[in-house]
């Protein structure tokens, strides 16, 4: 990395949209806060700073702590102010650049502050498999106690340049790759004992899976994921959740109340056996928060 003799670049937020260098890209600007830092640009050098927004903030009313450090040093080849007002640019990537600090002035221009720090960015150098296994190793790198084992490192997105929200980044241009991860662990006492368990029965065990993944895999979609669902599994002694956004595992519980619960709650509360309490639950148990409803489904 080197530093130009360029200063103070006025900059361009966008909202999910990534500039490779040596490429030429259309634009239309419409929002007032990037009309005056374009207006900046096309008096001064011809030089602008595209850079994306965090968490897909728009850019009509974005701050500067709204910005990522890192974006593309863009040169304006042409510009046109349409009736509406808006700006219709045709700009060159230059380079990939990133800038420690962002400052506004009196006029309501946003700058990069500084001289810029230049990436020499290899449009050949692309994300391989060997990258996105090295980040996940990394990933591992956390202290779990010593009666735990890590059963699974469940990647939620990767980040190529502090552009995040990534989900495929094999064949992608970039320098920075870093990912996010759901570490799930298990006792590992538990586990031995299951595998001495599956061995006397003369069962061999390659792996241990995660119920509530496991449960995913049965009964949710793709677009279920994608859309955002939680999945709990009830079962005899314990209840499992798992929490499923953007198409990962973004959360996962374990909840000691269950079904077994419920039938000693009958059973207590009606003094009567364990067996007539759980067909008494079958029966006329009713999973809503109406009473009405339970009227309705069970009238007798």
């Amino acid at each position: 990395m080197t530093t130009k003799d360029l200063k103070d670049i006025p900059v361009l937020a966008t909202k999910d949209l990534v500039v490779f260098p040596n490429t030429s890209v259309p634009l239309a600007v419409a929002s007032s806060a990037n009309k005056i830092n374009v207006k900046a640009a096309s008096e001064e050098e011809k030089l602008i700073y595209i850079v994306p927004l965090k968490d897909g903030k728009h850019p009509k009313s974005f701050k500067i702590k709204d910005l990522y450090q890192t974006g593309t040093l863009c040169r304006i080849e042409q510009i046109k102010q349409q009736a509406s007002g808006a700006y219709q640019l045709m700009l060159t990537s230059l380079k990939r650049i990133s800038f420690e600090n962002f400052s506004k002035d009196a006029e309501g221009v946003v700058r990069g502050l500084g001289a810029p720090i230049y990436y020499d960015y290899d449009l050949d150098k692309k994300v391989k498999v060997s990258d996105v296994d090295r980040v996940i190793t990394a990933a591992q790198a956390y202290a779990i106690p010593d009666d735990s084992q890590l059963l699974h490192v469940l990647p939620r997105d990767y980040i190529i340049d502090q552009q995040n929200g990534i989900k495929e980044p094999l064949g992608m241009a970039g320098v920075r790759l870093e990912t996010k991860v759901h570490l799930v662990t298990c006792n590992r006492n538990s586990a031995q004992n299951i595998s001495s368990c599956m061995k006397a029965c003369g069962i061999t065990v390659e792996g241990f899976v995660l119920e509530q993944l496991a449960s995913s895999y049965s009964v949710l979609s793709e677009d279920e994921k994608e859309l955002g669902t939680c999945l709990i599994d009830m079962g005899g002694g314990t209840s499992d959740v798992a929490v499923f956004q953007n198409g990962a595992i973004s959360h996962t519980a374990n909840i000691p109340t269950s079904g077994d619960h419920i039938t000693k709650d009958i059973a207590r509360a009606l003094q009567t056996p364990s067996m007539q309490a759980e067909e008494l639950k079958k029966k006329y148990g009713c999973a809503s928060s109406s009473k009405q409803w339970c009227k309705y489904l069970y009238p007798n």
